[in-house]
């Protein structure tokens, strides 16, 4: 609208009339009389600055300065479209006016304004526009959440007035009654407001004086002044509103707004609140600024507490800042937030159920060391950019992903165990505090890059991700390059845990302490266990150029590497192998670990060495000096000890030497006929300095030790008819075959002691290798078949008559025409042990098979749509017992045997857009200690599932797990059934008009500039709304259904039942066997949402008597019935726990067109006061304006005490219990 000035009319008339015709002859139409007629004018004019004149038949009177035609004008520019049938200009008050119907229209859908008016006025020098006896109105469905027919304001007046910053009325009338769009009477509607002044300013505010209210056009009442928020996204009230709830006690807020739509750097508002159980507040404050070419944001605080009425009132607030950039190089999305614990209603019930168990309670048992604060702030940071290509070269790339906090961790951390506590078997939610950033500068001259990543996982392994594998990271390094001189230098710095995927026999549904066992503090069934404690890291390189040796045409350079390792194995115990072993005390100690096979406990590794390359053609040699240094824990053959210390669970094994090393290499050794050879020589002789094991202690060296290393590589095609341009069918047949080689010597030299006990610690661990791989290539007409297989003997290092180690394993490939059709796998891995190593010798004068692995399966490709699998994995663990060992000593181990199993059937069929799948493993573990059964397992798990794709979606999974447990009673009692059921429907469509209408709010343009690609971008991006969020979500499990992806329409059910097996066994009652059940169910449809949960836990005895721990219900309904303004609203919303703590609120609404009565009632447990929060009203509601009722009338009872209460601009919000 403020666009509407003297410009607009010079185009108008003065292009139209001087460019298209041209100024002279026009001149000499006029001065004859004539009026010149230009029919089926689709553009008379477009000027560059977005100006555009359109008309079915325009006739020109440059005599009398007019401009009609008979299906009227358009004329638009920018954002302001105005139509008339003929403009008028008076040249001695250069005043124009508008003749007959005029309409302006300003905005674009859902944020237009149009005005209607039978006479308009254009003042060219005052760029002012008047209007008179008009008829308005503004859409502010988006400003205020109103649907249609609800989502207008209606207004007018007498004379109107507009210029660049606001619409002035006198003598107007407004109303928000739709009736008017039928009647065209503002007096015939339901009720109107009469003012000597409306002012709207838009995107500002309405602001009214000298208001008379009238309904069905009879005058009831009187307002000096009154104001409404038009500003989209401001939640200022500009009219005083007050309410009353449990935390605030009666309060009252009003504000203003301010800035403009010029302004840059101040536009928004601010109101103050006060409240009488807490004190002064800024009850909101927002501000929204454009920084240009620096981007655009908005900081706002909500319930900022600055007086308090005592000391001990809680701080509170919410505060937050985001800021957003864009353009061709990249963008930037910054969010900033600080919020209180008692502005976040699922963390103060959290906190309500650790106060009732004791844990602020310094007399209790289950006292957690602290006091309870709900002043206390989370503060977290968002950071998403990516720039690529700028800089004065355009060679830099800067990358952020950040989702950090900045105080409050561990009430964060509540949170998030509230809500895993929450979960049920199955579930994969991930809460993850990170902040990876990276710069990298590349150009043909140089290169300098940089990073740094930092994780903390505030529920470890809570996922099936392969990603999901460590619980804290933090790395970083940098380098440069310089391209020219060849001078390279990196460095990388790691530290880290790391995690392995629980296997089919160790996972179950009863695993909900295992995170305490880890040191967690939270209670869900993880995917994951920690592997490594420790995996830490540092690297070093630096290449110091490449050089010409004399004319020789061979180059060198010279490179110093430093590399620096550290791993410390998890010891953490398995709860079903520690419940295993109070049942059979022959049960060693080790093996109750998740990683018991593991024989290294701890691995500190430095090397570091200076080395000389040279180069001539294929040949390479290269000389180093080094130094190096390795710290071993090793237990091989420990599995009893009574603490976990050297000498009793592990032997120390330090190693120090200083080496020197040579390696030859041919890359490309031509053999004619007889293919191509590539060949690699190592050879490293290493002078011990140092070293230590647990037996001898510290020595000073004196011994050596030498290493071969040979790599062969040879690469043949035995046929190939290529060159046969007869040939009837392709035929090509080529081999790769490969050999590596390592072989150890030893010389104690001038060291004293036994020879072989001092080669024995220096090898330990060192392997003496050979290994064979061959890979056959078959290409047949339009099929290939590579078959891959491999052998892998370890020997021990010092004695090579001592197997280690066999790995043999094979891999087959079928392809046609590129497309795999079948694939077969036969993995066979055994390890060899002697037991513990002491002066005297190994624990076994021989070795014997301790470990074994056996892997086959495959997959069969019917066609592109259908795939069969299967795979079988077999383990056998076997343990010697000690020999020449009392077995009342410590460290005696006993006999054992365990058989592991698991074998995975699975189909999979894809129709298009339809999958399905079908897959069931049986898993068992079976093992005896001392010839007594410790510990049987065998759990099927059988899942289904079906996606019906497309854009209405139909998706369906299905499992059925069985775990069963034994052979004691007390493992029994972990067996257990679980059945799950989830269903989904998406309805992903949505319109054309809905799309444009994205898309224009996306990219910033109007609706009629959004091109195909990006409707297609923005469908893309509402089916993948929910992906890569970095917001931290503060709401509660009750409310997940607000953040579900943005389907038009949607429905979920998902059930879950979980039975005790022994108890079930005893009563054949499955209700009656129930340890846990779920169900969930949440669908939305137009005006229609529901959701439902049901959570219930119990516990059995040892006469399986169950007794119910948990029981939660969760209800909530919000449901619109009849068509918008002549229907029924309804909310429902309850919560209930086993103790009786419930609350509930009912919302009934009847709407009678453009507005709504409405009654609501919550009640609340206020566990401080050990009693009930009522709360009843009879509520007002103009339906434009439906989240804050205009008033309410009703009470409030607390402690048994009723007091009548007053809402103006709030009411009894059910959706909101906690508040």
């Amino acid at each position: 609208m403020k666009n509407l000035n003297s410009k607009s009319l010079a185009i108008l008339l003065f292009c139209v009339v001087q460019t298209s015709f041209g100024a002279n002859d026009i001149n000499k139409a006029a001065s004859a009389g004539l009026f010149s007629t230009v029919s089926d004018i689709s553009k008379v004019s477009t000027s560059s600055d977005g100006t555009a004149i359109s008309s079915e038949s325009l006739v020109i009177d440059t005599k009398n300065d007019t401009l009609t035609a008979d299906g009227g004008v358009k004329f638009q520019y920018q954002g302001l479209k105005l139509q008339a049938f003929g403009f008028k200009r008076d040249r001695e008050s250069n005043i124009v006016t508008a003749t007959g119907d005029v309409r302006i229209q300003m905005g674009d859908y859902p944020n237009q304004a149009r005005i209607d008016s039978n006479k308009t006025l254009l003042s060219l020098d005052s760029s002012t526009l008047k209007y008179y006896d008009s008829i308005s109105y503004m859409e502010v469905g988006t400003v205020t959440g109103a649907q249609a027919p609800n989502d207008r304001i209606y207004f007018g007046g007498e004379v109107g007035e507009y210029n660049e910053e606001a619409f002035t009325l006198k003598n107007a009338w407004f109303t928000t009654d739709f009736s008017i769009l039928e009647t065209g009477d503002y007096k015939k509607g339901g009720y109107y407001l009469g003012a000597k002044k409306l002012k709207i300013i838009p995107d500002n505010k309405a602001e009214f004086q000298d208001i008379d209210l009238f309904i069905n056009d009879y005058k009831v009442g009187w307002f000096p002044w009154y104001a409404v928020n038009i500003r989209q996204g401001s939640k200022v009230p500009l009219f005083p509103v007050w309410g009353d709830s449990t935390d605030y006690g009666f309060h009252i807020s009003s504000g203003i707004n301010y800035g403009d739509n010029d302004s840059k750097y101040f536009k928004g508002g601010i109101a103050p609140k006060f409240a009488d159980k807490l004190g002064l507040l800024v009850g909101r404050f927002e501000n929204w600024y454009d920084l240009g070419n620096y981007g655009q944001g908005l900081v706002t605080a909500d319930d900022l507490l600055v007086v308090k009425k005592d000391s001990s009132v809680d701080d509170r607030w919410d505060l937050a800042a985001n800021h957003e950039y864009k353009d061709d190089s990249g963008y930037l999305k910054l969010g900033l937030q600080s919020t209180t614990v008692n502005k976040i209603s699922a963390l103060e019930d959290h906190r309500d159920d650790l106060e009732r168990s004791g844990f602020y309670d310094p007399t209790s048992p289950n006292y957690g060391g602290e006091e309870r604060n709900d002043g206390e702030t989370i503060n977290f940071i968002t950071l998403d950019s990516e720039f690529e290509d700028i800089g004065e070269r355009n060679d830099i790339t800067l990358y952020s992903k950040v989702k950090m906090l900045a105080g409050g961790e561990d009430a964060y951390r509540q949170l998030v165990d509230d809500r895993m506590d929450d979960a049920s078997f199955g579930s994969q939610l991930d809460n993850k505090l990170y902040t990876d950033l990276g710069f990298t500068k590349d150009n043909e001259d140089y290169m300098i890059s940089a990073y740094y990543d930092y994780l903390k996982d505030l529920d470890p392994g809570s996922t099936s991700k392969a990603d999901d594998d460590q619980s804290r990271r933090e790395n970083f390094g940098f380098a440069f390059n310089l391209k020219e001189t060849k001078i390279d230098f990196a460095y990388d710095h790691e530290r880290g845990d790391k995690l392995r995927k629980l296997r089919s026999w160790e996972r179950s549904p009863d695993l909900e302490d295992i995170t305490r066992l880890q040191g967690g503090s939270i209670n869900y069934v993880p995917w994951s266990v920690y592997e490594y404690d420790k995996d830490d890291s540092d690297k070093i390189r630096l290449h110091l150029g490449e050089y010409d040796l004399g004319s020789s045409g061979a180059t060198y350079k010279v490179k110093f590497d430093s590399l620096q390792s550290e791993k410390e194995l998890n010891l953490d115990n398995d709860p079903f192998r520690e419940t295993a072993q109070s049942n059979n005390p022959d049960f060693n100690k080790r093996d109750q670990q998740y990683n018991k096979e593991e024989n290294i406990i701890y691995n500190k590794n430095r090397d570091d060495k200076v080395a000389t390359e040279f180069f001539y053609d294929q040949y390479r040699l290269e000389l180093t000096l080094g130094h190096s240094k390795q710290e071993v824990w090793d237990r091989e053959g420990i599995y009893n000890y009574n603490e976990l210390e050297e000498n009793d669970a592990y032997n120390i094994y330090i190693n120090e030497s200083d080496f020197v090393q040579i390696e030859l290499e041919d890359k490309r050794l031509h053999l004619g006929y007889l293919g191509e050879m590539g060949l690699r020589y190592n050879l490293r002789y290493d002078d011990y300095t140092d070293g230590y094991d647990s037996y001898s202690g510290d020595n000073s060296g004196g011994d050596s030790s030498l290493r071969h290393q040979v790599d062969f590589n040879h690469k043949l095609t035995l046929l190939d008819n290529t060159n046969n341009h007869f040939r009837n069918l392709d035929f090509k047949l080529n081999n790769e075959f490969n050999y590596f080689g390592q072989l150890y010597s030893y010389d104690n030299g001038s060291r004293n002691g036994d020879s072989t006990y001092n080669g024995q610690v220096r090898l330990k661990n060192k392997d003496s290798i050979h290994e064979f791989k061959d890979k056959v290539t078959l290409d047949l007409g339009n099929t290939t078949t590579v078959y891959s297989t491999g052998y892998k003997q370890s020997n021990d290092g010092f004695d090579r008559d001592v197997k280690r180690g066999d790995l043999f394993t094979n891999n087959i490939d079928f392809l046609v025409n590129d497309e795999k059709k079948l694939n077969l796998y036969y993995d066979l891995d055994k390890r060899f042990t002697r037991g513990e190593l002491t002066p005297a010798g190994y624990a076994f004068d021989d070795e014997y098979n301790d470990l074994t692995s056996n892997k086959f399966g495959g997959s069969y490709y019917i066609n592109e749509s259908y795939r069969f699998y299967y795979s079988h994995e077999k383990i056998d663990y076997t343990l010697m017992e000690s020999q020449n060992i009392p077995t009342t000593d410590p460290n005696y181990n006993y006999g054992a045997h365990e058989k592991i199993s698991e074998s995975t059937y699975g189909l999979e069929i894809k129709d298009e857009l339809d999958l399905y799948n079908l897959t069931y493993t049986h898993a068992s573990d079976d093992r005896e200690d001392n010839n007594m059964d410790t510990l049987n397992i065998k759990n099927d798990v059988i899942g289904a599932s079906y996606l019906n794709g497309g854009e209405v979606e139909h998706f369906y999974r299905a499992t059925y797990g069985i775990y069963k447990y034994g052979p004691s009673q007390n493992l029994k009692d972990y067996s257990a059934d679980q059945v799950s059921f989830k269903y989904e429907y998406r309805d992903k469509r949505f319109t054309d008009e809905e799309l444009r209408s994205y898309a224009a709010a996306e990219y910033n343009k109007g609706k009629l500039e959004i091109t195909p690609a990006e409707i297609s971008r923005v469908k893309q991006i509402l089916n993948e709304r929910n992906d890569n969020q970095l917001d931290f979500s503060l709401n509660s499990i009750m409310l997940e259904e607000m953040n579900r992806p943005e389907y038009k329409k949607y429905f979920t059910l998902s059930l879950m039942a979980k039975v005790h097996r022994e108890a079930y066994d005893q009563s054949n009652d499955f209700f009656g066997s129930l340890k846990e059940f779920e169900g969930d169910v949440y669908g939305s449809y137009k005006r229609f949402g529901l959701g439902y949960k049901y959570r219930e836990e119990a516990n059995f005895n040892s006469s399986y008597d169950r007794d119910i721990t948990k029981q939660e219900h969760e209800f909530r309904l919000r449901a619109g019935i009849g068509k918008p303004s002549q229907g029924w609203n309804i909310k429902l919303s309850y919560k209930t726990e086993i103790d009786n703590d419930d609350e509930y609120g009912i919302y009934l609404g009847k709407e009678t067109g453009y507005y709504e009565w409405s009654v609501g009632y919550t009640k609340d447990y206020d566990r401080t006061t050990k009693s009930y929060d009522d709360r009843l009203a009879l509520q007002f509601t103009l339906l434009t304006f439906p989240e804050n009722p205009l008033l309410g009338i009703g009470y409030k009872d607390k402690d048994g005490s009723m007091t009548p209460k007053l809402w103006l601009g709030s009411g009894v919000e059910v959706d909101e219990l906690n508040n």
